[in-house]
């Protein structure tokens, strides 16, 4: 039994997760109950619909400004501006979430690159062994966090 929840929550099998990570996983997440509950665990709240729901919904809502088929090829950075830019089309804004599993931005050119520990990272963690992962690059500017 723990086998197959370890297997289901780690997306991989259990050959690709080290026991000591596995361990951590579980007692990050105050035990395997509170992994797998759906009442009262991190199964309890879902998204109705699905989560992809939520992609459909903001495509609904952003018409033609949503561009399908033009993967990300790099992403210009600075402390007020990003420019993210596809093989045809490149949109600035002050801000942008990059929610694509950490593999996939190595295949972006960043300018500036990404913080060493970050790249470092994003090398060194395979894919089959992520079942959540939330990143973001943060400068200082002046004590303030931008």
């Amino acid at each position: 039994m723990v086998t197959d929840i370890l297997t289901e929550v780690s997306t991989c099998s259990l050959s690709e997760v080290s026991f000591l990570g596995a361990l951590h996983m579980v007692h990050a997440n105050n035990g395997i109950q509170d992994l797998i509950s759906a009442e009262g665990g991190h199964q309890q709240d879902r998204v109705r619909g699905g989560s992809t729901s939520i992609l459909y919904e903001m495509q609904e809502r952003l018409g033609e400004a949503v561009r399908l088929s033009s993967p990300v090829r790099d992403i210009a950075w600075a402390l007020d501006r990003v420019t993210v830019s596809s093989h045809d089309v490149s949109v600035s804004a002050r801000r942008a979430i990059v929610a694509i599993p950490p593999w996939l931005s190595e295949r972006i050119w960043w300018d500036p690159p990404l913080p060493r520990d970050r790249a470092q990272l994003i090398q060194r963690v395979p894919s089959g062994q992520i079942f959540r992962s939330t990143w973001s690059t943060t400068r200082r500017s002046g004590g303030r966090r931008d």
